[in-house]
Formats: structure tokens, C-alpha cells, sequence
């Protein structure tokens, strides 16, 4: 399961890059209905304007990534972040270079 962050996807069209690593590397990639340039938002940027719509976000995503699986994958610090609290646990949140080095790494 891979979650885009908005500024990965939308701004700079880091869309298929992330997916093509992966799949080399032996694992099955999932997307949810939001994903690529349509993602949804991890709620992240709104943590200090509107603490509480930001964590509803945040909960609202990682419900819907975690209906595709338990393991999650995220480029953005922010989001793994958000998630990796909001989540308490309950699924596995990485991110993308972790896997990476996993994969490819020494």
C-alpha cells in the first residue's frame, strides 16, 4: 500500500517513480481510490491552523489506506508522521527509503 503526499504528487508529478523501486524490488504495490495526482491529504499541513479537522483527516486516510492493507509506505516525513500516530500501532507505516535500503541497500 502507498500513500502520495500531496506535494510529491500534485506539484511535482512523483507519481510512478516510488511504485517502479518497489515493484523491482519484489514487492506488490497497492493504491487506494485517491492515490496519484488525485491523493488525498495526510492532514498534515493543517496540524497548526486546525489541530482537530487536521487529526479527522489524518484519520479519515489512514482508514482508507489501511481497507488495502496493513502495510503502508509514504515519501513525506509529514505523513509519516501523522499516520505513525494516528495509527498507534495498529498498522505498519514506513517510509519509502527505509524499504529502499531494505531492498537495495548493503
Amino acid at each position: 500500500m502507498i500513500h502520495d503526499p500531496c506535494y510529491y504528487a500534485r506539484y511535482l508529478n512523483v507519481v510512478e517513480e516510488p511504485r517502479k523501486l518497489l515493484r523491482r524490488g519484489g514487492l506488490i504495490v497497492k493504491d487506494v481510490a485517491r492515490s496519484g495526482r488525485l491523493t488525498s491529504c495526510c492532514g498534515g499541513p493543517l496540524e497548526f491552523i486546525t489541530p482537530r479537522l487536521a487529526e479527522s483527516i489524518t484519520r479519515l486516510r489512514l482508514e482508507e489506506l489501511k481497507s488495502a492493507g496493513e502495510n503502508i509506505v509514504t515519501l513525506c516525513p509529514i505523513c509519516y508522521l501523522r499516520f505513525s500516530i494516528a495509527g498507534n500501532g495498529s498498522v505498519s507505516i514506513s517510509d519509502l527509503a527505509d524499504y529502499l535500503y531494505t531492498i537495495y541497500g548493503d
